[in-house]
C-alpha cells in the first residue's frame, strides 16, 4: 500500500506596505519566505528511508499568495518496502501570522503556524496548531534552515500524544535552474 498525500500551502506575499503596530519581524519572515520563490530539487531520508523531491514555489491568486507544488517519492526500499509519495502545495498569512495549511489525501488537514522566525532570517519553525482527521493531541512540527538564495533544508517532525517531537524525515534542497520541468509524480494521485 502506498502512502499519498495532498497538501496544500499558500502564503501571502507582501507589497511591502504593513501596519506600524505589526510586530517588528514580520517584514524580515515575509522577505525570508520570498528566497522560496522557484523550482527546487532535493534528497530527503530517515523514517521513510531514501526519497527525492521536486517542488516549486510561485506567487498566486493575484500575487497575493505565495502557492507551492511539491513531489517526495520514496521508492521500495528495506527501510520502506511499501514506499511512498507525497503530493503538496502551499501557505497562507492572516493578519498578524503566518499560517501553513495541508491537505492530505488519506483525509488528514494540519494547520500550522509560524512559531519562530531567527532575526537573520535563516531559520523558520512552523508548528502544527491543530490536526484533523487524527487521534487527539498529535502533533507535526517544520523547520527551515536557509543556508543562502539556492540552498535550505527542511526537517519534519512529528509527536505522539504526551511525547516528544522525533525527526520523522530530512530534507536538503538545491534550487533547480529555471529550464528544470518538473516531473510527474511517480505513483501520484
Amino acid at each position: 500500500m502506498r502512502n499519498v498525500a495532498v497538501v496544500v500551502l499558500i502564503l501571502a506575499v507582501s507589497d511591502g506596505s504593513q501596519d506600524t503596530n505589526s510586530p517588528a519581524t514580520d517584514k524580515q519572515e515575509c522577505v525570508a519566505m520570498r528566497f522560496i520563490l522557484g523550482k527546487w530539487q532535493g534528497k530527503s531520508s530517515l523514517q521513510p528511508g531514501q526519497g527525492r523531491v521536486q517542488r516549486s514555489y510561485a506567487a498566486g491568486v493575484g500575487g497575493s499568495f505565495l502557492v507551492g507544488n511539491n513531489c517526495s517519492y520514496y521508492p521500495l526500499q528495506k527501510a520502506n518496502p511499501r514506499g511512498e509519495t507525497h503530493v503538496l502545495s502551499g501557505f497562507d498569512k492572516i493578519p498578524k501570522n503566518y499560517v501553513m495549511r495541508q491537505f492530505h489525501v488519506e483525509g488528514f488537514v494540519n494547520h500550522y503556524v509560524l512559531t519562530e522566525a531567527a532575526t537573520d532570517g535563516k531559520k523558520l519553525v512552523w508548528t502544527t496548531e491543530s490536526i484533523e482527521n487524527i487521534p487527539a493531541r498529535w502533533r507535526a512540527r517544520e523547520t527551515y534552515l536557509i543556508a543562502d538564495q539556492n540552498e535550505f533544508r527542511e526537517l519534519f517532525q512529528l509527536a505522539e500524544p504526551g511525547k516528544d517531537f522525533m525527526l520523522y524525515t530530512q530534507t536538503h534542497f538545491r534550487r533547480a535552474p529555471n529550464n528544470f520541468k518538473i516531473p510527474e509524480c511517480p505513483n501520484g494521485p
